[in-house]
């Protein structure tokens, strides 16, 4: 697991960049600028370490109030040496994190370059610059250019890496093996020399960043198994674990994980390692015994099926079976993209007291959590009925999130790594709402989020529960309703975290879970995990989530290999599939272990050891219970009765039986169900009599241990657990000895992580469910093609933002009905027979559309009762594979037309009259982000216009639909293109992730794709924003203000005439989801994440004019200059006709809330990250129609047309 913080060593490599490379360190001294803050002492010259990095330079004061500074090489104007020992660097950002060593927030600072001096004290200014200006000349280099050369130089510096003989403990060993390999724990991969000879096994980093002893060592005698596993889904990784003994140095933990350059390399180093005779020889058993662990822990030979009897037999917990099937499959404590998965067991935690008689208590453990919502099943299975099935497309997939994905795992154990999380998310925590601060809203999140299926990790049954706790006082935010986030929020029925903890463990050894574990086995590890058992039961994952989807090794294109690895690794993995047949049940049935005797020591505190010694002290479970020749079992026919009737899949559930309640002090309830209703997620038809069970006490893991390795017999109603009757000669010396082992290292029996991310910082509402910001309302219906579902108000959404945590909307639960449909339908008509006749008085027309951009002015009317008229049925334009992040509108071929790009990396072209497929073809590899259409000089203005597109790989491509192929393609920014936005003056807006705007001139001649230059150079860069750009508004008029909207929600306006910003506010206490100018720049409609609509005065610096709060995070906005749209996170598309009160406010001082605002949820419960509001020419008619298209997280485009 986790290690523990040091407060000596601050720099760890969690503070580099993804991808970034280790490359020197120095020895140096630094002349602080004083713009900078941080040097607290005021100190000249102060000491500390400058470390090299591939893209970045970090100095680390030896101060530890002073924080260390990564200065990126990206924004460096200026690295030269003074004389031959010192340096000057001048640089327009730098990053000061680990103040005083804590893991908090990295504060940015940017604006005018500051000055640094470093100061060598034992080596030369060329040796640094040499390899420093390597470093930032492949900084200024295309994504895919600058990636392959540092790839380059990192396998430049592992191959000219000599291990050092000097280090060898013995000076008469001899070396049998010598490779490079890859050290990896945590987010953290460490490359160097992995030495073996023939009586130790030694590591040698490149770089000895952590300090002493700078070659890690452990004896073969002390290596208890040996075990191949996967890295990337592919088979390159060995992970070994250790015992105490043998002699000399020892590692330093209980495991350790290497992957290698291909497979070749990987079986190798393994038979290399088992081919040592002294191998295990600490252990009784000696190589045969380190053998028979290695294979255990491969699931090898017949080892599992010897495991699972014992399971079934009752000699081996549910939590140890669940342990192993995850060892068995691949899953390691030292890959966070391979975190053991456990499941969700309960579905009660809103009781005062748990009940584990009541059926209402359990997960049904037969369906996956995807499956546990009928009604957001239904919108899964539309969308997997709807994917295409054509030569060459992906295969369609019901989830298009993953169960388990080192996002998830960090989402459990924020409180307890917080440096990884700041690692996964650059330097930042989560938004509030959407970190894990309650069970009970984690479990309504994975129960209704269309984009949250996750389920469990080991921690919620193993630890003494300090991953619920904020020990260090994490600076986690405040949610929208103005609470701090701190401890996780407890069920009622646990009055503290190792209480909790202590009866989930209860439940998952319960009868009921024992009845009903091996369904869950069969989705995630066994023949419902692939094909046609994995369709029928709801289970299909996109497909390169699965081992073999992919040949990685074969691929040459090595851009699309590496946009696919970081897929693979960011996105989830499923395990190993172990078994191919449906597992058998379990046919014991052992009592519930009291929750008293699983309480932890409260002195139990986490360490470095506990995950992966865990694994060894998980073995002598094992080889006990799997000793006996012809395992005995103490099966009653009352047990194997009680197991049939608690599954929940049985077809004939027998009646249940009654028999008196009883209670225990625990808390836990032991009384008869009454319960008749079932909610999401909750299982079916357990018996009463399931309290004779439940009241029963079961020993502890540490007694069922101890009882195994004595060889004595148990009896259920004693210990819970049936022991063998007698113990092999070979497997009973080994499993004393690992019991030994694992006393005498004293780890608790709970891996408690430690020290100090979502991969690479995108940001993705599908890979980060909103714990808090998602609504988690569920809305019935019978309609099986859920193509619109409309939520209505019983109360108007009047209240400000001061009071939205007070005054939540009021949902109910309606369905689409013919009359809704008629209802939306004369709204439509009335709005365009109002633009009609504006229109009569002089309609005006625009020459570019785009996708975020407002049209032209028309006076148009949506009614006098807009909360009356938004209902009715949309029309499924596609569902894609993929989520849908960006969508345009145009008239091609006298067709009305839409236009869309996501996270399949296609542009996809449609009609809307009959949906039909014009064009779809791939423009990268990497998930599309935004989108605009261009129609250039000499273009017929009846054809299609041209596409531009843009990426997660910092690209905008160019894309001809009319000669259908790509034009070509630029890197405008550093970061994922947010934004793109065409502006008066053949010019194009772009917003980036990388905090800056830039504007690009579209001339005939001089398109920034079809330059030959590698470096294309914008008209105009607008910089100085402190956070990525997430939402931008470009003026269409000469002399107006361009806008972008910002991560931390500060809103800021660039006159063109100059660089720098007119001006900035603080509009939200979150991001900016949408920007919509009104057609006379006068006005912007700004959408917000904490779900404020807002108009504001540009004329008066962003003074707010009105507003109205929504009740859900906002993603996207749009205005026809009547009224505004805006796209919400739960699905919902909100109407405000803000013209209204614009014309009556614009005179006031202070904000005033509107009530004029009315939702519809047109999407199956997905995020709508994008919509259109046009008016266009009909093909039947000379008038113009109202086009609403909006596009979905699930992958859906939805279209509503006004007739």
């Amino acid at each position: 697991m986790f290690g523990l913080r040091s407060s000596a060593k601050r720099f760890t490599l969690l503070l580099l960049e993804e991808e970034e490379e280790y490359v020197a360190d120095f020895v140096a001294s630094c002349t602080w600028p004083t713009a900078v803050q941080g040097n607290v002492q005021q100190v000249k010259c102060m000491p500390g370490s400058l470390r090299l990095c591939s893209k970045s330079v970090l100095f680390e004061p030896d101060d530890v109030r002073v924080p260390i500074i990564r200065i990126p090489f990206l924004f460096v104007q200026q690295l030269e040496g003074i004389n031959l020992s010192t340096l000057s660097l001048a640089t327009t950002q730098v990053v000061k994190m680990k103040a005083n060593t804590a893991d908090a927030p990295y504060v940015i600072q940017k604006g005018a370059p500051t000055h640094w001096q470093f100061n060598l004290t034992y080596a030369t200014v060329d040796q640094f610059l040499v390899m420093a200006h390597e470093q930032l000349a492949a900084s200024r280099l295309p994504y895919a250019d600058r990636k392959e050369a540092l790839q380059a130089g990192a396998r430049q510096r592992a191959s000219e890496a000599v291990f050092d003989n000097s280090r060898l403990v013995e000076f008469t060993e001899q070396i049998q093996y010598d490779a490079p390999a890859v050290q990896q724990t945590p987010l953290v991969q460490e490359g160097g020399r992995l030495v073996v000879t023939d009586r130790r096994l030694y590591f040698q980093p490149l770089h000895n960043v952590a300090g002493g002893n700078p070659v890690r060592s452990h004896p073969l005698a002390a290596v208890a198994a040996i075990a191949h596993r996967n890295s990337s889904l592919r088979p390159i990784g060995l992970e070994l674990f250790f015992i105490e003994g043998g002699g000399g140095p020892q590692w330093g933990a209980p495991s350790a994980f290497f992957a290698f350059p291909n497979s070749v390399e990987a079986s190798k180093a393994g038979k290399m390692m088992l081919a040592q005779p002294c191998l295990g020889e600490a252990l009784p058993g000696g190589r045969a015994a380190a053998a028979a662990a290695g294979s255990i822990l491969e699931a090898g030979g017949s080892w599992l099926g010897k495991v699972t009897a014992g399971w079934q037999a009752g000699r081996i917990s549910n939590l140890d079976y669940l342990l192993y099937c995850n060892l068995a499959a691949g899953r390691s404590f030292n890959d966070l993209t391979q975190w053991p998965v456990f499941p969700w067991v309960l579905a009660d935690y809103h009781s005062t007291a748990l009940d584990l008689n009541k059926s209402a208590s359990f997960r049904d453990l037969s369906k996956p959590i995807g499956a546990l919502n009928n009604q957001r099943l239904e919108s899964y299975r539309f969308r997997f009925r709807e994917m295409p099935r054509d030569e060459g497309a992906d295969p369609p997939f019901l989830y298009g999130t993953h169960y388990s994905c080192p996002g998830y795992v960090m989402y459990w154990l924020v409180r307890a790594a917080p440096a990884h999380l700041l690692r996964l998310q650059n330097g930042r925590f989560d938004v509030a709402d959407r970190l894990f601060y309650s069970i009970p809203q984690s479990w309504e999140s994975v129960t209704s989020n269309p984009a949250d299926v996750k389920e469990l990790i080991p921690e919620f049954f193993l630890s003494n529960g300090s991953f619920l706790v904020n020990n260090d006082r994490l600076p986690l935010g405040c949610r929208q309703n103005g609470k701090s986030v701190d401890a996780v929020e407890l069920p009622p029925w646990a009055n503290s975290p190792q209480d909790f903890i202590a009866k989930h463990r209860a439940a998952l050894e319960s009868p009921f879970v024992s009845a009903n574990l091996h369904h869950w086995l069969d989705l995630i590890f066994g023949y419902k995990q692939k094909g046609k058992a994995a369709e029928e039961a709801d289970n299909v994952f996109h497909h390169l989530t699965y081992e073999g989807a992919v040949d990685l090794e074969s691929m040459t294109n090595k851009q699309h290999r590496a946009a696919l690895e970081s897929q693979i690794n960011e996105f989830g993995q499923c395990p190993r599939q172990l078994f191919k047949e449906p597992h058998p049940p379990r046919l014991a049935c052992p009592p519930s272990p009291d929750p008293a005797t699983l309480l932890p020591p409260s002195s139990t505190s986490a360490n470095s050891t506990a995950g992966t010694a865990l694994s060894l002290a998980l073995l002598t479970t094992l080889l006990t219970a799997t000793a006996s020749e012809q395992p005995q079992t103490c099966t009653s026919a009352e047990e194997s009765e009680l197991l049939h009737e608690l599954d929940v899949l049985h077809e004939e559930p027998r009646a249940a039986l009654s028999s008196a309640s009883s209670s225990s002090s625990s808390g836990i309830m032991l009384e008869a169900d009454t319960a008749t209703s079932s909610s999401p997620g909750q299982a079916r038809g357990l018996p009463d009599r399931l309290r004779n069970w439940s009241g029963r006490m079961g020993g502890s893991l540490t007694a069922m241990v101890d009882n195994l390795t004595k060889g004595e017999g148990a009896s259920p109603s004693s210990s819970g657990f049936v022991s063998p009757r007698t113990l092999s000669a070979s497997t009973a010396p080994i499993a004393q000895s690992l019991k030994g082992l694992f006393q005498r290292q004293q780890t608790p029996p709970v891996p408690l992580p430690t020290g100090g991310v979502l991969a690479s910082g995108r940001k993705s509402f599908d890979q980060h469910p909103a714990s808090g910001a998602i609504s988690t309302s569920v809305f019935g219906s019978s309609d099986p093609d859920l193509t619109q579902r409309v939520d209505s108000h019983s109360q108007a959404t009047t209240f400000t933002s001061t009071d939205t945590a007070a005054k939540p909307p009021a949902h109910s639960r309606a369905t689409a009905t013919a009359s809704d449909t008629k209802d939306l339908q004369a709204a439509l008509q009335q709005m365009m027979i109002s633009r009609q006749h504006a229109a009569a008085a002089g309609p005006s027309t625009t020459e570019h559309q785009t996708g975020n951009s407002a049209p032209p002015s028309s006076k148009k009317s949506w009614g006098a009762n807009p909360t009356q008229q938004l209902k009715g049925k949309a029309d499924v334009v596609a569902n894609q594979q993929g989520a849908a992040s960006a969508v345009a509108l145009a008239v091609a071929n006298g067709e009305p037309t839409a236009y869309f790009v996501g996270h399949n990396a296609a542009l996809k072209i449609h009609t809307l009259s009959d949906k039909a497929q014009v064009r779809s073809a791939k423009l990268g590899s990497l998930p599309l982000t935004s989108l605009a259409l261009l129609h250039q000089p000499g273009q017929a203005k009846e054809g299609h216009p041209t596409v531009l597109a843009g990426s997660y790989d910092n690209q905008v491509y160019a894309y001809s639909v009319e000669f259908g192929r790509q034009l070509g393609k630029w890197q405008p920014h550093d970061d994922a293109v947010s934004g793109l936005q065409l502006m008066h003056g053949d010019r194009l807006a772009t917003a980036s992730w990388d905090c800056a705007i830039k504007l690009w001139q579209l001339a005939e001649g001089r398109q920034p794709w079809s330059s030959s230059s590698a470096a294309v150079r914008p008209q105009q860069e607008l910089a100085d924003a402190e956070s990525g750009i997430w939402a931008l508004a470009a003026p269409q008029t000469p002399g107006g203000l361009i806008l972008g909207g910002t991560e931390e929600g500060m809103v800021m306006a660039w006159d063109l005439r100059m660089s720098t910003p007119a001006w900035q506010v603080q509009a939200s206490p979150e991001y900016i989801g949408g920007l919509c100018l009104t057609p006379d720049e006068q006005q912007v409609l700004v959408a917000a994440g904490d779900g404020d609509l807002s108009l504001m005065d540009l004329r008066r610096q962003a003074e707010k004019v009105s507003h109205v709060s929504c009740g859900s995070p906002l993603l996207c906005s749009q205005t026809d200059g009547e009224t505004v749209a805006a796209g919400a996170q739960d699905g919902q598309i909100f109407f405000w006709e803000f013209r209204q009160q614009s014309n009556q406010l614009t005179s006031r001082s202070s904000p005033v809330a509107s009530s004029a605002a009315q939702s519809m949820l047109c999407g199956p419960n997905a995020a709508c990250n994008s919509l259109v509001l046009e008016w266009l020419p009909g093909t039947q008619s000379t008038h113009e129609c109202l086009h609403v298209v909006s596009a979905y997280e699930n992958g859906s485009v939805l279209h509503q047309k006004g007739q």
